[in-house]
């Protein structure tokens, strides 16, 4: 869960985005490496000019935040060794100049009445490779694509999503497979850090004759609704809507309409296989949960504890807070009784911890105020309640699970295991379960495995991944000609 949408510890500091305005003077520089000095924090960014017929463009890329290619409104310059930049949206401004003595840019970044220092090298591209996404789909394509909107009438939500089809009014009507992204508000290609694996899945796909839909949530895009008052049950009828929308579509073969779901896009799809028996042909998890929430939760709370070295008996601590934060927030029948029971709580556990450990862990009012604001919400609320089991068993349709072997976020282990024992192979004819040596929670091929390297790795989902979803399709459609 990604993320964006990604399910991050409730203990953990989510530090605020960092948004900066740059312009620059030289356009002969490509990239400039370097950091600014917040606080105590030192934020690293990277600054990459693109010449398009003499008019410089900036775009700035802040990997610990997942920030990129966010792209300067103007750019100034002014003489050969100042570089100067706005971002009018948001009040600020980048400016630096050239230290010879240093061989540098030095200069600061200003946002309402605050300056923080900053300095940038330049670097040569291939230090800074790990920018290029090479998987993301280039023109021209080969098939059709066409934009729709589709309403969910009784939510009174648009949403408005891309389908690609293999050919339009050739008398042939073609498997569909519909993309849910996960949790947190996600665009159509379910973008993060450059990724755009929802496009790179139906590219590929509909090169080899199957159609896919994906749409921007509720309030994304050019979507309509509200994100933040939906819940995952909310999300699983957007995704039925989309389905039954199709279902007339008369390129589509209405009898192999699937969902394949992302994180929490895997739960909504077990949930409308469960109710929409009739309806779902097939489904797809692409690290898609099937323990209950809490426990989930629990357990990628302990692992990223694990990334970031914490000592065993600190994490057996924080690990228990949070179980007990997560009933806190079923258990709390206001904001106002949830506050004094996260408080409560957060002052018992900062008693075991030394004064530096209370600041690193956010055993503080800081960390009191993100914990309620994060529980208090509806999407929370409701997620912490799920136990997917009951709907796992009710699935009646050809199911494929994919779970990466290296995943922080949805133990592959636990999953496939709750998957194996729930899925009931009398009811589903087919059956597919695979766990990925190598892969992270977006189905990278990684090598430190953590969160903070989605960003720092080129490929945006594994090739592996991409076959096994067409295989599992054709191996429906196959199924259902006997």
């Amino acid at each position: 869960m990604y993320h964006s949408k990604f399910l991050y510890s409730f203990l953990s500091f989510v530090s605020c985005l960092l948004f900066i305005n740059i312009s620059y003077s030289q356009t002969d520089i490509k990239y400039l490496s370097g950091e600014i000095d917040v606080v105590d924090n030192q934020i690293k960014l990277i600054l990459e000019i693109k010449n398009k017929q003499g008019e410089p463009d900036i775009y700035m890329y802040i990997p610990e935040q997942f920030v990129y290619a966010m792209k300067s409104d103007e750019v100034f310059f002014k003489d050969l060794d100042t570089i100067y930049a706005r971002f009018r949206k948001i009040s600020g401004n980048f400016s630096l100049k050239f230290d010879k003595e240093d061989n540098n840019f030095k200069g600061k970044w200003t946002q309402g009445n605050q300056k923080f220092d900053a300095s940038f090298s330049q670097v040569e591209s291939d230090e800074v490779a790990y920018l290029q996404r090479p998987q993301t789909p280039q023109e021209p394509f080969d098939y059709v694509i066409k934009e729709y909107e589709i309403e969910n009438i009784k939510a009174g939500v648009k949403l408005f999503g891309t389908l690609t089809l293999p050919t339009e009014n050739s008398g042939k009507k073609y498997p569909l497979v519909i993309l849910v992204t996960g949790s947190g508000p996600q665009d159509r290609n379910e973008e993060i850090a450059g990724h755009k694996p929802f496009w790179i899945i139906a590219d590929y796909l509909t090169k080899n004759g199957i159609a896919v839909f994906r749409y921007d949530d509720r309030g994304v895009g050019k979507s309509t609704g509200n994100f933040s008052s939906a819940t995952s049950l909310d999300f699983m009828f957007d995704a039925v809507s989309v389905l039954k929308f199709f279902q007339n579509h008369p390129d589509i073969d209405k009898n192999m309409i699937g969902i394949a779901g992302h994180s929490e896009g895997g739960l909504i799809a077990v949930m409308a296989a469960a109710k929409y028996q009739k309806d779902v042909k097939f489904i797809i998890s692409l690290a898609g949960p099937a323990i209950p929430m809490q426990e989930l939760l629990a357990k990628q709370a302990i692992e990223i504890y694990k990334t970031e070295a914490y000592p065993d008996e600190d994490i057996i601590l924080l690990s228990k807070m949070q179980k007990e934060l997560f009933k806190h927030a079923l258990r709390a029948k206001d904001i106002v009784e949830l506050r004094k029971l996260v408080t409560d709580t957060y002052n018992n556990y900062a008693s075991y911890f030394p004064e530096e450990k209370i600041s690193k862990y956010k055993l503080n009012n800081q960390g009191i105020n993100l914990s309620v604001m994060q529980l208090s919400g509806a999407w929370m609320k409701y997620f912490l309640s799920i136990d997917p089991a009951k709907d796992i068993k009710k699935i009646s349709c050809p199911v494929l699970v994919l779970n990466g072997e290296k995943d922080l976020q949805v133990d592959a282990d636990l999953n496939i295991q709750a998957f194996s024992k729930l899925l009931n192979p009398n009811k589903c004819k087919i059956i597919r379960i695979h766990k990925l040596s190598g892969l992270n929670h977006l189905f990278q091929n990684c090598n430190r495995c953590t969160i903070d390297e989605y960003f720092f790795i080129q490929e945006s989902i594994s090739p592996q991944v991409l076959s096994l979803m067409k295989e599992f399709v054709f191996e429906v459609q196959e199924s259902k000609m006997k």
